[in-house]
């Protein structure tokens, strides 16, 4: 079995947050006001996979407890 930090959902989790957190400092770092507007689509789109993935996360870990 894999390790919790080489599990691949969890590897895709940390990349999706840390391109989170940097759309977010180009958001109130940047002065353009096209720069602003293409990082808050990309953010917005980065909350929606970050909490479907949660979700899928959470779904097999409540399947594996109930279907062991």
């Amino acid at each position: 079995m894999l390790s919790p930090i080489t599990h691949p959902k969890s590897i895709l989790f940390f990349t999706l947050l840390t391109l989170l957190v940097s759309s977010v400092s180009v958001t109130l770092i940047s002065q353009n006001q096209l720069s602003d507007q293409i990082s808050i689509s990309f953010s917005i789109c980065l909350v929606v996979a970050l909490l479907s993935l949660m979700f899928n996360i959470v779904f097999h870990v409540i399947s594996a407890i109930c279907n062991p």
